[in-house]
């Protein structure tokens, strides 16, 4: 396979210095930990000439700390170049890229994202040619690096989720869950969460000393700002069961949590593991 590589014919400074790399967060960069995080980004062409540029892939782009270096971007991602023309942009696939980067390890987050091209690969094996179509096109492009401005992502953890043991469980008979728990939520912050609509159920799971039980609430359900709601006293919600125990000849398990799921939520919010006492 021969492959003609063509000297670049722009410098590398002047790409990083005719093109921005600009990102736009929806709700000022706050989110709830449980949230999918929203945001669009682009690159833009702010010179008066046309330029070719490598599309950006998820290898080439990267989320870093302000002044961060990134992994070096990949060939292999960048399948093609694009002519954008003065003032003309394109998108990047922010959401994988936000998708892919671990939010759990801390509530704030200062961050500039990145697009690197590496240029071509010096060495390729000729019995397997394996390089990505307009390969030749992509030689011509120098190596680059392009950084937005930088900026913050909150993850607020607003809502807190406590399963509470009420009193011993009983032996010998069944027994509504409501006499042995009560599923607390909170929420913490100035703003009201949602927690249920007809559109997005709340799913919620409670591990019990005699089962695991599932609900679902379909209506609109809001906590308010600095709210409280015990789930298992409302009897409008459906959250309670008769135990389990005597049905299915099980012995009960001292051991509980509670998890709640809703549809658009990245993972659910649980509640810490609680003991039960099964004098």
């Amino acid at each position: 396979m021969t492959i003609e590589l063509v000297p670049p014919s722009v410098s590398s400074q002047e790409i990083e210095r005719e093109f921005t790399l600009e990102v736009e967060l929806e709700n000022e960069g706050r989110f709830f930990a449980w949230e999918l995080l929203r945001g669009r980004a682009w690159i833009r062409n702010v010179a008066s000439r046309s330029h070719r540029i490598v599309h950006p892939g998820l290898a080439s782009l990267g989320l870093v700390g302000p002044g961060g270096w990134p992994s070096r971007g990949s060939w292999s991602d960048c399948r093609e170049t694009l002519e954008l023309g003065p003032g003309e942009r394109v998108d990047v696939p922010l959401a994988r890229t936000l998708g892919a980067h671990d939010w759990r390890a801390r509530s704030e987050h200062d961050l500039e994202l990145v697009h690197v091209w590496n240029g071509r690969i010096e060495q390729f094996d000729p019995e397997k040619p394996d390089l990505p179509a307009g390969y030749g096109a992509m030689a011509d492009v120098p190596t680059f690096e392009l950084r937005t401005r930088a900026f913050r992502i909150v993850m607020e953890s607003p809502l807190t989720v406590e399963l509470v043991p009420l009193a011993p469980v009983p032996s010998g008979r069944r027994y509504r869950l409501s006499e042995i728990l009560r599923l607390e939520l909170r929420n913490v912050s100035d703003k009201p969460v949602e927690l249920a609509s007809s559109e997005a159920p709340l799913e919620i799971e409670v591990f019990a000393p005699d089962s695991h039980h599932r609900f679902k609430v379909s209506r609109v359900l809001v906590l308010p700002a600095h709210g409280e709601l015990e789930l298992t006293s409302d009897p409008e919600l459906g959250i309670d069961a008769w135990s389990e125990n005597e049905r299915i000849g099980a012995r009960p398990r001292n051991k509980g949590q509670a998890y709640l799921r809703r549809k658009g939520w990245v993972h659910p919010v649980s509640s810490r593991p609680v003991k039960f006492d099964l004098r």
